[in-house]
C-alpha cells in the first residue's frame, strides 16, 4: 500500500499540471476555459455536451508537440452536435455546432459519435478505404487525429491537413 502510494506520488509529481475552470458546472482544461469563460462569447452560441463521456480529448492535433484540446458541444439553437478545438498556440476552429462549414460527409453533416478517442500519427496512418485500400491520409499525418467510431464499424478521422481540419473514413486493421 505505502509503496503504490509512493509510486503514484512520483509519477504525478512528474507529470504537468493542467489548470482547470469551471464553466457551467463542468470542469475544462484552462486553455479551453480561457475561451469558454465569457457568457457573451462562444458559450453564447454552444454550450458543453454533457452526454458526451468523455467531453473532452487531449491530443496534439496540428503536430506542434504542444497539447491540444477538442471539446464536444451543442449549438444552443438547432441543438447541433460539433467539436470545439483550441490549440496550444490559441488558435480555435468550431467543427460542426453553429458552423454551417460542412465537416463530413454523413446526413445532416452528424459527425459526432458517443464513442470518440484519439489516435496516434501512426494509428491514424493505417486507417484506409476497405473497398480501395487506399489510406485515408495520404501523407504522413501533421498530428494525431480525432476519432469517431459508429456502430456500423466505421472509423472516421478529424484530422489536421496544415490548413484546415479534415474528415476521412475507413477501418484498420
Amino acid at each position: 500500500m505505502k509503496l503504490t502510494l509512493l509510486i503514484y506520488l512520483v509519477i504525478t509529481s512528474l507529470l504537468p499540471p493542467i489548470a482547470l475552470g469551471q464553466v457551467e458546472g463542468m470542469w475544462l482544461p484552462n486553455l479551453v476555459y480561457m475561451h469558454m469563460k465569457d457568457p457573451k462569447g462562444i458559450r453564447s452560441i454552444v454550450e458543453v455536451e454533457k452526454k458526451q463521456n468523455p467531453f473532452y480529448l487531449r491530443g496534439d492535433f496540428d503536430g506542434d508537440n504542444q497539447p491540444d484540446y477538442a471539446v464536444a458541444v451543442r449549438d444552443r439553437k438547432t441543438k447541433r452536435l460539433g467539436v470545439f478545438v483550441c490549440t496550444a498556440k490559441g488558435k480555435t476552429f468550431m467543427l460542426g455546432a453553429h458552423n454551417p462549414q460542412k465537416v463530413s460527409d454523413l446526413p445532416n453533416d452528424n459527425f459526432v459519435s458517443s464513442k470518440w478517442m484519439v489516435y496516434t500519427k501512426q494509428e491514424s496512418a493505417e486507417v484506409y478505404n476497405p473497398d480501395t485500400g487506399a489510406h485515408i491520409i495520404s501523407f504522413p499525418p501533421k498530428g494525431e487525429s480525432i476519432v469517431m467510431v459508429f456502430d456500423e464499424g466505421a472509423t472516421c478521422l478529424i484530422y489536421w491537413d496544415g490548413e484546415k481540419f479534415k474528415w476521412g473514413c475507413g477501418t484498420r486493421d
